[in-house]
């Protein structure tokens, strides 16, 4: 039987424009958090994106701290990593979660998110069936202050519910659902993106298009999906 019925959620609090990165450190205090820890990768460690965050705690003296950087996120969100950075993060005594990256660092830190709020020591053992989707009312609101900066275009890792994680053990790409894995808050600086090489500026350019595409064209899309998929190809046009 067909169906109107809907269900339309944006729960990260987005915030766009240039310069926008300095509000982060007001970000993690006003969530509650006092000892934040950064997740990158060595790629934007070497292009002085990490330094720029690092920065803002630097000039800001007192809460929050900015306790550790966990910089070995690689390609693909990998379950190995993952459980590398939940510890690393239990290591710093953390409370709060940044991430800093494209889709695969957005992924990590939502899985790291997952894995401390389950309490897991292998973030593996719980995907052996593959997708593992939780939903409201029995996923509840994950109590770690968690901020997602993008450093790319196209994904949309850091409003999505959804992380896409390598389990290693079976070979595969698994798909996790949980409805608060996604950040509380979103920073879109555009001034990261500046020293992406052309390439990558181009490729994530067409990932947000194809991503708008597909939107509309598919079987689900609501009024609301609609208005995002055709403002966005109109933007990116």
């Amino acid at each position: 039987m067909s169906t109107s019925f809907f269900q339309f959620s944006v729960r990260t609090v987005v915030n766009s424009g240039a310069g926008s990165r300095t509000l982060l450190p007001e970000m993690i205090k006003g969530l509650g958090g006092k000892r934040a820890v950064l997740f990158t990768d060595k790629g934007l460690t070497q292009a002085g994106i990490t330094a720029q965050i690092k920065e803002l705690f630097e000039i800001m003296p007192g809460t929050p701290e900015l306790v550790g950087v966990f910089e070995d996120i690689e390609q693909d969100a990998k379950g190995e990593i993952i459980n590398r950075g939940a510890r690393f993060f239990k290591e710093c005594n953390g409370d709060s979660l940044i991430a800093l990256g494209g889709g695969s660092v957005l992924d990590t830190v939502k899985g790291i998110k997952w894995m401390l709020h389950k309490g897991l020591d292998d973030i593996r053992d719980s995907l052996l069936t593959g997708n593992v989707m939780e939903w409201w009312p029995e996923a509840q609101y994950i109590f770690i202050p968690h901020v997602a900066i993008a450093t790319t275009a196209g994904t949309g890792a850091e409003v999505s519910p959804v992380a896409v994680i390598l389990n290693e053990k079976l070979g595969i790409k698994t798909n996790l659902l949980h409805p608060f894995i996604n950040a509380d808050m979103a920073i879109l600086d555009p001034d990261l993106t500046v020293g992406l090489p052309p390439k990558i500026t181009a490729f994530t350019g067409f990932d947000a298009l194809t991503h708008a595409v597909e939107a509309y064209f598919s079987q689900k899309a609501n009024p609301m999906t609609d208005a995002y998929a055709i403002q966005s190809i109109r933007m990116i046009v």
